[in-house]
């Protein structure tokens, strides 16, 4: 069969134009298809990237609000005010978007004795990139990685990782981090 194949494509000029047209239309169309896809799978993560920051910027904002009319060091009060941030995490559409929030007391931070280091939802800190910690050391912008999203029960998800260094009356400088989840985004491209 596949000497008679040989021998027509030899032979007729047509049949070779007819496959020479198919090989190249298929090989145009997947590369094209390619491209396409990856044009559009980069938009996506582009947008949640986008929107995750432009959130992210109002939930801090919000939180060094809560954190700048603490009266006094009481401890209790610290620790009241410390676990209702993390409850700007849950808001309507926050398990949709997969959205975490961790406070990590700043390198360098002596102000109180206590720390107040904590996650929302068993969030693991190891989710924290080590490059975006740094990036915080001498900022005081809202900088940003991607990352992967660990819980302690070990589920993981692809997203991305918007921190700020924040100050907390009577408690010193911490790190504040809000988590995307693009695990929808990902759904979607796969």
């Amino acid at each position: 069969m596949l000497k008679r194949l040989i021998a027509a494509l030899r032979q007729s000029l047509a049949l070779r134009v007819v496959v020479i047209a198919i090989t190249f239309f298929t090989i145009s169309a997947g590369v094209v298809g390619t491209i396409i896809f990856n044009q559009i799978r980069e938009q996506i993560i582009d947008d949640r990237i986008e929107n995750s920051i432009n959130e992210a910027t109002t939930t801090i904002a919000a939180a060094e609000f809560r954190f700048s009319i603490i009266q006094g060091t009481d401890t209790a009060i610290l620790e009241q005010t410390f676990n209702d941030v993390l409850q700007l995490g849950n808001t309507p559409g926050a398990l949709l978007f997969g959205r975490e929030i961790a406070l990590v007391k700043s390198p360098g931070n002596e102000i109180a004795t206590l720390d107040f280091t904590r996650t929302s939802n068993f969030l693991k800190l190891t989710s924290i990139p080590s490059e975006l910690r740094a990036d915080l050391v001498d900022s005081t912008e809202v900088k940003w990685r991607l990352t992967e999203i660990t819980y302690l029960s070990g589920r993981s998800f692809p997203g991305v990782a918007i921190g700020r260094k924040i100050l907390v009356q009577g408690a010193g400088p911490y790190e504040m981090y809000v988590f995307f989840s693009f695990k929808g985004q990902q759904d979607s491209i796969d």
